[in-house]
């Protein structure tokens, strides 16, 4: 027996499919954050047109929180090693040779 709702989603309360897509958008946050970023915008998004049902709009916005957190800290990361990589190269030339 074939389900009619091929992409596993069951109604809501509201009637609308309930999706997993923000909580794929979480689980990504942790592993590849822009992934959980394209996720947790496109969710966001599916909710404000009313396509899928709003029921995990909290994990979305949890999802969107971590990922923009991570890549925060990735790039504040990246900005320091080059300051240090700099201020290296600069220490070793006034090393006299």
């Amino acid at each position: 027996m074939t389900d009619s709702n091929s992409t596993n989603q069951t109604p809501a309360q509201d009637g609308l499919p309930v999706s997993q897509t923000p909580i794929y958008a979480f689980v990504c946050s942790f592993l590849f954050a822009p992934l959980a970023l394209y996720f947790g915008h496109s969710a966001l998004s599916e909710m404000k047109k009313g396509s899928i049902s709003s029921s995990n709009k909290g994990w979305a916005q949890a999802a969107l929180i971590i990922a923009y957190s991570f890549l925060a800290l990735g790039l504040a990361a990246l900005v320091y090693l080059i300051l240090a990589y700099v201020t290296i190269l600069g220490l070793l030339q006034l090393i006299p040779q």
